[in-house]
């Protein structure tokens, strides 16, 4: 587990804009399936 922490880390440190998009989009993808799964109710 810790080894996946530190892999991931070394990746923002190498990538921040790319790991800063992704984390933007997958926000965004996770606010529109909730807002829809509201909205059915």
């Amino acid at each position: 587990m810790r080894e996946g922490y530190a892999e991931v880390e070394g990746m923002v440190r190498r990538h921040p804009t790319e790991s800063l998009v992704v984390c933007f989009g997958s926000g965004l993808i996770a606010g529109v399936v909730v807002s829809l799964l509201l909205r059915w109710r």
